[in-house]
């Protein structure tokens, strides 16, 4: 009985995880970025890529899941422009760590 009811705890977390979108190493989200601008003061933590998935969007979740082993919080996108289906064989990124989050003017609202 407690085996179903721990099942059921991790499907709702799982659950939970997929709507936010995102992938986090321990409590951390990754963010993604093409701006190579944003990373410029972060510990580069290497080349990353992935086989292409279906989606584009599939592709960037593989490489966050890649770039949160190597403890990343942030994510710079390296391929060109996407598409979906993707055109290239892979996906490729950097993974970074960064110490401070950066953040807009003004805030978020």
């Amino acid at each position: 009985m407690s085996v179903k009811r721990s099942f059921g705890a991790v499907g709702v977390v799982l659950a939970a995880a997929g709507f936010c979108g995102c992938v986090s190493s321990g409590f951390e989200p990754i963010a993604v970025t093409k701006d190579q601008a944003v990373v410029s003061s972060c510990q580069n933590l290497g080349d990353i890529s992935v086989p292409a998935s279906k989606t584009y969007d599939d592709s960037v979740k593989s490489l966050m899941q890649v770039a949160s082993t190597k403890k990343a919080n942030y994510l710079l996108i390296t391929s060109a422009e996407p598409t979906s289906p993707p055109t290239d064989d892979s996906l490729k990124g950097v993974a970074y760590r960064c110490s401070a989050p950066a953040t807009s003017p003004g805030g978020a609202h």
